[in-house]
């Protein structure tokens, strides 16, 4: 399998930090994320995007959006569809983690809330931790029988 032809993401990298310092992290988190993601399609695949192979294992179909929240904010991530590839789905590495700390964030969220937190005030906190918005359904959701742990419960 040849590299696929991606731009030169250092470049791209040290312009942002070169013009915005600390401030260009999320943005050059962000187009990391995204690299990374299209290499790692590309690896699952077997071949880079236009690229005829007999090792192929599907194709590259697009991306779909997806606000991930971390502890730099929300990265609004591109994330690599295919199509063709068999039964096995892709889904990329990096964010199977973020599945566990979305989890954590929403226990907190839900502990918070239990203990009499309004829900403007839990969005104002995690405002501070550079979350950008969650909404009240998000709040009734993450406090649902289906998500409370006994840890949650326990408010003492």
């Amino acid at each position: 399998m040849t590299q696929p032809d991606y731009p030169n993401l250092y470049e791209v990298v040290m312009e942002q930090l070169i013009q915005h310092g600390p401030q260009a992290f999320r943005d050059v988190i962000t187009a990391m994320m995204n690299q990374a993601m299209q290499i790692e399609r590309s690896q699952f695949l077997g071949a880079a995007p236009h690229e005829r192979s007999n090792d192929r294992q599907g194709h590259a179909n697009g991306f779909k959006p997806k606000l991930v929240d971390t502890t730099l904010g929300t990265l609004n991530l591109s994330i690599p569809k295919t199509r063709n590839h068999g039964e096995s789905g892709f889904y990329p590495q990096c964010l199977e983690q973020g599945r566990r700390s979305e989890r954590a964030l929403m226990l907190c969220v839900a502990k918070m809330y239990i203990s009499g937190v309004s829900t403007r005030r839990v969005e104002k906190v995690l405002d501070l931790f550079g979350i950008e918005k969650i909404s009240s359904t998000q709040v009734s959701r993450a406090t649902a029988v289906r998500i409370l742990s006994p840890q949650v419960i326990d408010t003492s």
